[in-house]
């Protein structure tokens, strides 16, 4: 398979499990769980596995960065997943 049909599986991919997103937001708010909660549980799933498969898939060395870099890492993963998610939720709540 090309690199241009995978992305476009990949792209199309993402659209499903992005547009299940808030159909299954209202049921987890509806069944008592904190939305703030499985925002916690799936993004430490999701590193977790991500890690696991890049340490089977690359080796330990994948994982050995700079300090700068890891500033940088550590930077964008509180504003683009963290807050991000977490402000949709709380915004959503909104009145």
């Amino acid at each position: 398979m090309g690199n241009y049909w995978r992305g476009i599986l990949m792209a199309l991919g993402t659209a499903l499990v992005w547009g299940r997103t808030g159909p299954e937001a209202k049921r987890i708010t509806e069944s008592g769980l904190s939305q703030v909660s499985v925002v916690c549980y799936r993004a430490f799933f999701v590193a977790l596995v991500v890690g696991c498969w890049l340490w089977l898939k690359r080796g330990p060395e994948v994982f050995r960065t700079s300090r700068e870099m890891l500033a940088i890492y550590t930077l964008l993963g509180c504003l683009t997943i963290v807050f991000n998610a977490t402000g949709y939720i709380f915004i959503n709540r909104l009145p």
